[in-house]
């Protein structure tokens, strides 16, 4: 799998795609989102970034950090009974691996579908 770095930034209660990103001193200094034309407009506050995990769910959407993860499980995969079973995660980094990916022990991406996220909607953190 192909590692690719992006990021997104919730910022005045809006999602905004990262443009670039300035460090000074190892510490983040500005972070370029698009301004109402498009164009590169650069913020230093009051800003949250979410990093891209370089996977995508069922339907081919991209899995941000921050994302609320609906995973159907088809129960006769794992017991001796029919129907299926839903869990609600939230995606985030831990230990090392991107959550709930690493909990589940295996990567079936068939499983996810991404149904919001922790800064808008019904999954919104107060």
């Amino acid at each position: 799998m192909e590692r690719v770095l992006k990021f997104r930034a919730w910022y005045q209660n809006l999602m905004f795609p990262v443009y670039e990103i300035k460090f000074a001193e190892k510490e983040i200094f500005e972070i370029a989102i698009p301004d109402n034309d498009g164009f590169p407009h650069f913020v230093d506050d009051n800003i949250i970034l979410m990093q891209f995990t370089s996977l995508l769910d069922k339907n081919g959407k991209e899995v941000w950090e921050g994302d609320i993860l609906k995973r159907t499980i088809n129960m006769r995969n794992y017991a001796d009974c029919d129907g299926t079973a839903e869990e609600i995660h939230e995606v985030r980094y831990e230990r090392g691996y991107w959550l709930p990916f690493q909990d589940c022990g295996y990567y079936n991406l068939e499983e996810f579908e991404i149904i919001g996220n922790i800064y808008e909607g019904e999954y919104a953190k107060g």
